[in-house]
């Protein structure tokens, strides 16, 4: 929307959710839910049983839209976790794997070691709320450089990236 309430850009996704980011580029980046496949699905670990969505179990993806509309770039959540080590608490339903709740775009990110500084990059900040975990996702090739610890987080929400480089 303009200053004025008129309309200037619009894109529809009835799998949206939660979160999206305007980048620098102007795209956006938006959080949307997705099916996990079946061979994934069937190696979940934890959540309450037989509390799947009509059997499947949900996941979340990226999806960076630029202004013409089209999905110009896909994260896909059941890619890159581990559904062995991944795993939902006891008392969560197994309707959705991660329920994704904020991202945020970051131009870069310094790891506390330097060995394990990345070439300069582009980075997301994502919560996923039901496996407790808060990562930054490398844009480049979709891998995930950093994880909350296990045992750290429960059913955070809004992973927040401070001036002072802290989460």
């Amino acid at each position: 929307f303009d200053w004025n309430g008129n309309v200037i850009w619009e894109y529809r996704n009835d799998k949206f959710h939660h979160d999206i980011e305007v980048l620098p580029n102007g795209n956006v980046a938006a959080l949307v839910g997705e099916r996990v496949p079946k061979e994934i699905t069937q190696k979940i670990k934890g959540g309450t049983p037989s509390t799947e969505f009509h059997g499947e179990i949900w996941s979340d993806a990226i999806i960076e839209i630029n202004k013409a509309g089209e999905i110009v770039w896909v994260w896909h959540a059941y890619e890159h976790l581990d559904p062995k080590t991944d795993i939902l608490g006891p008392l969560t339903p197994r309707a959705e794997w991660t329920h994704a709740n904020s991202l945020r775009y970051m131009d870069s990110y310094t790891f506390d070691n330097e060995d394990e500084n990345p070439d300069f990059d582009n980075f997301y900040l994502i919560s996923l709320r039901e496996i407790n975990t808060v990562a930054i996702i490398k844009r480049s090739d979709g891998s995930i450089v950093w994880k909350t610890p296990k045992g750290m987080l429960a059913y955070q929400h809004d992973a927040t990236l401070l001036p002072n480089g802290n989460i």
